[in-house]
């Protein structure tokens, strides 16, 4: 992850950030490639090169506080794509690397973290918790989808 600068005044424009002068704002820049700039802190998709961590960080900032049984198989689908590609990137790589190679054992586990979390999620829909007076159910679902989460690296 590169390191993240504030600057509290900016000394000219920058039109392309849509940064004026005199505003504040947040520069980071990854190696061999162009500063990246924002008038607000940068969101941890944006401060990785994976693709894949962008996009489950993605899913995950996007999981709201309260959360309908609807949110929730959107959720599921989104994380079943995002298993899929992985399925689709092992099985492009040649089969003696498949299981062999750093690459291919790191795609097999994020394979199966995202099955387990959409295994959690699919008992969430099937049986929800008891929502308590000072819980929602919403509340409850939301919760329950971020504890899920396997811990995918």
């Amino acid at each position: 992850m590169p390191r993240v600068h504030r600057v509290t005044r900016a000394r000219k424009a920058y039109p392309a950030f849509g940064i004026e002068k005199g505003d504040s704002y947040f520069w980071w820049k990854f190696r061999y490639r162009a500063r990246q700039m924002s008038k607000t802190y940068p969101r941890r998709s944006q401060l990785t090169q994976s693709a894949f961590l962008a996009e489950l960080y993605e899913i995950e900032d996007g999981i709201p506080a309260e959360m309908t049984p609807d949110e929730l198989e959107s959720l599921i689908g989104e994380l079943e794509a995002l298993r899929e590609q992985c399925e689709e990137s092992l099985d492009n790589m040649p089969y003696a690397l498949q299981d062999s190679s750093s690459s291919g054992m790191l795609l097999t586990e994020r394979i199966g973290s995202l099955e387990e979390w959409v295994d959690a999620l699919q008992e969430l829909v099937y049986n929800p918790p008891e929502a308590t007076e000072d819980e929602t159910q919403g509340e409850l679902l939301a919760e329950a989808a971020r504890d899920a989460n396997p811990g995918i690296g």
